[in-house]
């Protein structure tokens, strides 16, 4: 086999492989998580909580939304690089990543589904 041939061939199975990976990273959803079960094994990785904004601080640089489901509550910083707006009492779907602040974990917002 030619080298020109097997370079098109190895070219072209790689773009599918890559163009296959970012369709299952799309259609990967993570497991929804209670507020409660939010501890130290899960600080640093990517989690998804649903609960109502049961409040609302604004500073300069952030939202800090305090969102509560039937297991508890927690602080959730969203950062104000887009339009958001929040309301009190409203429904929201958080994905994030855990830290810790102060003692207490929080959730820093990737994404939100209002």
């Amino acid at each position: 086999m030619k080298e020109s041939t097997l370079f098109k061939f190895a070219l072209a199975v790689s773009l599918i492989g890559i163009l296959a990976l970012l369709i299952i990273v799309e259609k990967i959803e993570l497991p929804l998580n209670s507020i409660n079960s939010i501890n130290d094994a899960k600080k640093e990785n990517l989690i998804k909580v649903k609960g109502t904004i049961e409040g609302i601080k604004e500073t300069p640089g952030l939202f800090i939304l305090n969102v509560k489901d039937e297991t508890g509550n927690i602080d959730v910083l969203v950062f104000k690089e887009n339009n958001l707006n929040f309301t009190k009492n409203s429904l929201v779907e958080i994905e994030g990543t855990v830290q810790e602040y102060q003692g207490k974990n929080e959730v820093i917002a990737k994404r939100i589904i209002t």
